[in-house]
């Protein structure tokens, strides 16, 4: 049974700030505007996988700007540095850190992936019930989510990050370790003027979505900025 006292949830983010976030969006749509669209997508996942039913933490980066982030997201969030070289190394830390700490089950997301919401994590801690891992594929052959029943730091080896082999190779690397697993739905990452078009859609189409309300005004304003 899932609980806030052995499940938790990372979010790892960055401080919103231009030429530091989405920087391939950046370059089509303004770093100004792409900043500002990673701020409100942060802010809307936050929103939208707070749960009673499991404990909610933020690992922020640059680790130097903590009085930055605390400023921006307020003092009722646990905030933790992420720490290591390179991504795969952060989140490696970041899930040790949690089952050292005596969590049976752990979920890290980023915040590039703006229709992730509480019910999806509540579907991926109750699938770890009976596997290892599980994972969200990304439509750009990334994945969105990963979820863990115990630490295996092989998962985050002789990976190329930020690559369309990530979810192949991650697929080989809970293979290799002999780790049970089960796949979530795809969704997609905002990472181009594409992307940010296709979310654009979806939030017209569902108007009624809890708190996108938002997140759809400032993708708009964007647009219409560029025209």
């Amino acid at each position: 049974m899932n609980s806030p006292q052995n499940s938790v949830l990372i979010i790892f983010l960055k401080n919103p700030k231009p030429k530091k976030v989405k920087t391939r969006l950046g370059k089509s749509i303004g770093y100004a505007s792409s900043a500002r669209i990673y701020k409100k997508m942060a802010e809307t996942i936050i929103k939208n996988t707070k749960s009673k039913s499991y404990q909610q933490e933020i690992f922020y980066a640059p680790k130097k700007e903590f009085t930055s982030i605390k400023k921006w997201l307020g003092s009722d969030q646990i905030l933790q540095p992420q720490t290591g070289r390179f991504l795969g190394m952060k989140m490696s830390k970041a899930f040790k850190k949690n089952f050292d700490q005596g969590k049976s089950k752990v979920i890290l997301i980023g915040s590039d992936a703006p229709l992730i919401d509480k019910n999806l994590i509540k579907e991926a801690l109750s699938r770890l019930d009976a596997n290892d891992a599980v994972i969200g594929p990304s439509a750009d052959g990334g994945y969105y989510l990963l979820g863990l029943s115990c630490y295996s730091p092989s998962l985050f080896i002789d990976i190329d990050w930020s690559t369309p082999a990530v979810f192949n190779q991650t697929i080989s690397a809970l293979n290799k370790a002999g780790k049970s697993y089960s796949i979530l739905r795809k969704h997609f990452d905002i990472d181009t003027e594409e992307d940010l078009v296709k979310l654009k859609i979806w939030l017209k189409d569902n108007p009624s979505c809890p708190n996108m309300i938002s997140l759809y005004k400032e993708v708009s304003n964007v647009f219409k900025e560029k025209t």
